[in-house]
């Protein structure tokens, strides 16, 4: 008689997917440093994509502080930033495969590019590692529309420029949401849960879809509980990315310390296609 087998479902494929900072070659023992590097630990790319195209802040060459570390207490490979005297410890980070539409009357008949209809960034965050003293929305990671400016503070600070992303509040380890209009304004804060240890930001970012002003959208979620779901670019709290820079393309990320005070341990984790993170399939 024939016997019933069971077959594990297939992982979701991605167009793009990428896992940042990379362990060393040579690993260092649990809780011991290395030298800070740009490597990823792994890549899936379409097309001959390469990792050449995306762009350290330069600034960060000034810090020389700034470790790649395995976390004694977690086993967990991460970049650590801490800022000296110089006040600045970041990666600015962009995507150029990334090709979302974001205006839903100027999307092409076609619908654009189907390896960016959506959008996963995870990001894992330590909390108790240090406190920040006296700067909100500094230390953390930012996200803002993308015109192709260099990065540095005065471009890419969402407290000057706007945007959105998760920092430390003033006065403790802990994190929140936020988002600011490029006026600029606090839009909206969010205190997130943040006991000691690790949490897992998810912003899942869907382009825009043909004549629907529902789209593009955002859902965030901290340790996986949703904070707000398929909120559309150009909500109140949310501006579209051409209301803070007109000539915007994409998102970019600028990650670390923009202050001197405080440290930020975490890693970031990108990926890119044609379906949901439960694997639903967007058509369009």
């Amino acid at each position: 008689m024939p016997s019933a087998t069971s077959v594990l479902q297939p992982a979701i494929p991605w167009s793009r997917d990428m896992l940042w900072p990379g362990k060393p070659t040579v690993p260092t023992a649990a809780g011991t440093t290395t030298n800070r590097n740009d490597t990823f630990a792994q890549g899936t790319f379409a097309w001959g994509d390469s990792l050449t195209a995306y762009t350290p802040h330069a600034g960060l060459a000034q810090v020389p502080v700034n470790t790649l570390l395995q976390r004694a207490a977690s086993n967990f490979w991460c970049m650590e930033f801490t800022t000296d005297a110089v006040g600045v410890a970041c990666f600015g980070r962009r995507v150029p495969q990334w090709c979302p539409m974001l205006s839903p009357t100027l999307v092409d008949i076609a619908g654009g590019d189907p390896a960016s209809r959506v959008a996963w960034i995870r990001i894992h965050v330590l909390a108790g590692l240090d406190a920040v003293a006296g700067v909100a929305d500094a230390n953390g990671v930012g996200i803002i529309p993308d015109d192709g400016l260099a990065f540095a503070t005065a471009t890419w600070d969402v407290r000057a420029s706007g945007g959105f992303g998760i920092f430390k509040r003033v006065g403790t380890s802990l994190f929140r949401y936020v988002s600011y209009s490029s006026a600029p304004a606090l839009l909206e804060s969010i205190d997130l849960p943040s006991a000691n240890g690790w949490h897992v930001a998810d912003f899942i970012i869907r382009q825009a879809r043909r004549n629907d002003a529902t789209t593009p959208w955002l859902t965030f979620q901290w340790d996986g509980v949703a904070q707000f779901t398929q909120r559309a670019f150009g909500h109140a709290l949310l501006p579209a990315p051409s209301a803070i820079r007109a000539l915007a393309h994409s998102w970019a990320f600028y990650m670390g310390n923009i202050v001197s005070s405080g440290a930020l341990s975490m890693s970031w984790q990108f990926r890119c296609g044609g379906r949901m993170p439960d694997g639903t399939p967007v058509l369009d």
